[in-house]
């Protein structure tokens, strides 16, 4: 995004340039102002390409990761080159999105926590660890909190474990606002992620008019949705144009959170709640406070 940009237009989408940025970030660790220096949302192929030129590799590449989007290439792929894989949104995101994405909800994992008797963020907590990357949940509740922090002393046994394996697959983190025909770098959500597999599972699942996603779009699509679900950037079918980047007309609304290594934005359209999330690629670094 450019300097100084808020929230997610499209006109601030800028051309990426990851080697120039990390070359940047190889001077903070040498000056000694960063003891790590890391990456976010790097697909393998995006992630072999700094490994290519990079003099101080990544110490970490931090990625959706829970039972709902294993990213098992990826985690092999980070191990096989010495990168640590921290997983954010361990638990989906309870409670928005379709029933697919929530974590939490999933049947398989439902069941194995009854059998364990832990609760489904413990199982979905625990699985990470047991994968071999860190997790990072969040939770404003105290009983929760240290609900999360009971994940060390026990194990899922390999048959249970084995059984996670079996849970439909569905990428929480969409991206869609990093992803437009004029502006920044990406022209499609494959390109994005360098991989189409997300476009293939979308595209069936709308052409499949029992799927969850096809009744979600036919009940809350308005008629008038423009020439594609893209928008060209626009959130919610909103019409093309002047209002390209609002969505819709009256009554859009737009919110949008920037941390130092990833971002959520939302744009929704009038008279619907559809809207676009997304997180965008990132680099990252850290300084540890202990001595």
């Amino acid at each position: 995004m450019k300097k100084g940009s808020e929230g997610f237009k499209p006109e601030n989408l800028t051309e990426t340039n990851i080697p120039a940025t990390w070359r940047a970030m190889e001077a903070l660790y040498d000056s000694g102002k960063a003891r790590a220096i890391g990456v976010s949302n790097f697909s393998s192929k995006k992630l072999g390409d700094l490994l290519a030129v990079a003099r101080v590799p990544p110490a970490v590449n931090q990625v959706e990761c829970h039972p709902v989007w294993q990213q098992p290439k990826l985690h092999e792929f980070c191990k096989s080159k010495g990168v640590h894989l921290s997983g954010y949104s361990p638990l989906g995101s309870p409670g928005k999105g379709m029933i697919k994405t929530q974590v939490l909800k999933n049947s398989i994992l439902n069941t194995i926590a009854e059998k364990l008797g832990k609760s489904p963020a413990q199982v979905a907590l625990r699985w990470g660890l047991q994968m071999g990357h860190s997790v990072l949940p969040k939770s404003t509740s105290e009983s929760r909190i240290k609900e999360n922090f009971d994940i060390f002393y026990w194990s899922i046994p390999e048959d249970l474990f084995a059984k996670l394996s079996e849970i439909e697959q569905e990428r929480m983190v969409r991206g869609t606002v990093f992803v437009h025909q004029t502006y920044g770098s990406y022209r499609t959500v494959g390109e994005l992620w360098d991989d189409d597999q997300f476009a293939v599972e979308a595209t069936r699942s709308i052409l499949d008019r029992s799927s969850p996603t096809a009744r979600f779009f036919m009940s809350a699509w308005p008629r008038r949705t423009g020439k594609s679900l893209s928008g060209g950037g626009g959130g919610g079918g909103g019409r093309r144009g002047k209002r390209e980047e609002d969505g819709g007309g009256e009554g859009s609304r737009k919110w949008g959170l920037v941390s130092g290594v990833f971002g959520f934005g939302r744009v929704g359209g009038a008279g619907n709640r559809i809207g676009k999330m997304g997180m965008g690629m990132g680099m990252g670094m850290g300084r540890d406070s202990g001595g």
